[in-house]
């Protein structure tokens, strides 16, 4: 089966950029694109309890009336989402999917079987969906597929990605670079890459320049394109490097494992999603 890009959605204007960028990159890497959109019904209806009761039947018939509104919403949605669709390549294999009442470990296994290879999700909603909030976060933490998280703020667009590192020396670091280096040939978008010098973990110049040589050496990768850049807090020395830049994107790793290294990059990379506005690539290892 051929690899998939994965956009969740929940109908919200992050969505739809979501899916806007989904349909771009999907037309760059020819990919299909699988739209998902999971329905979180909060009911638990037995006929039997309600047959000869009025009071538990009046309250089944308003559960059932809310969840009628908001199919009714999920069709206006729907057809929002299809006007996205209007002006897409008709060569482009889209497939929408709608899913119930499903957790962030029951949609990993979706995505394993539609054989993933992004997951684009919007990192903010109307609150409808479970596909926002928390559950996105619960979503990012137990899924091992590299992931972009995309704000309603941000623009669909990938032609310039920052890779954000400590650059300290391990082989996490370069297998997670190499896979950065991969989508780049695939998606088609440049790299560029930061440290980020602050007063708590500051280096002199001549070390910051022996890590980027190393780098660039083991990962050829264009010593021209590593940066230090000095700030208070690494959050938010990435997003002002991003914008002096014109970054089109932020890449950080995350560790797929548990334990403390995982929750501290997995920690790392909701600080980025939270402080940028720009979309962020999670890559996951």
């Amino acid at each position: 089966m051929d690899k998939r890009i994965i956009v969740t959605t929940d109908f919200s204007d992050s969505s739809f950029e979501a899916i806007r960028l989904g349909i771009e990159l999907s037309g760059r890497a020819n990919l299909p694109l699988e739209l998902v959109h999971v329905i979180d019904i909060p009911i638990s209806l037995n006929i039997e309890d309600v047959k000869f009761n009025k009071e538990r039947l009046d309250q089944g018939v308003k559960k059932l009336e809310g969840i009628i509104d908001y199919i009714d919403e999920i069709r206006d949605a729907v057809s929002s989402m299809f006007k996205v669709l209007d002006d897409v390549d008709d060569e482009l294999q889209i497939k929408g999917h709608i899913l119930s009442n499903k957790t962030p470990r029951e949609l990993n296994r979706f995505f394993d079987v539609w054989n993933a290879e992004i997951v684009i999700l919007g990192t903010n909603g109307k609150g409808q969906s479970p596909l926002i909030g928390s559950f996105a976060q619960r979503l990012l933490s137990r899924t091992d597929i590299s992931a972009i998280s995309i704000k309603s703020t941000s623009r669909s667009k990938l032609n310039k990605v920052l890779f954000a590192s400590d650059f300290s020396e391990n082989d996490i670091l370069i297998k997670a670079f190499d896979k950065l280096k991969a989508y780049s040939r695939a998606f088609q978008f440049e790299i560029e890459a930061v440290r980020i010098n602050t007063p708590i973990n500051f280096l002199s110049t001549d070390k910051i320049n022996a890590l980027f040589d190393s780098f660039a050496g083991k990962c050829e990768f264009d010593r021209q394109r590593l940066h230090s850049y000095n700030a208070f807090t690494v959050e938010e020395g990435v997003c002002s490097f991003a914008e002096m830049i014109d970054g089109d994107a932020i890449a950080v790793f995350s560790l797929g494992h548990r334990g403390i290294k995982k929750l501290f990059h997995h920690s790392f990379s909701n600080q980025i999603i939270q402080y940028s506005d720009i979309p962020v690539l999670t890559i996951k290892q």
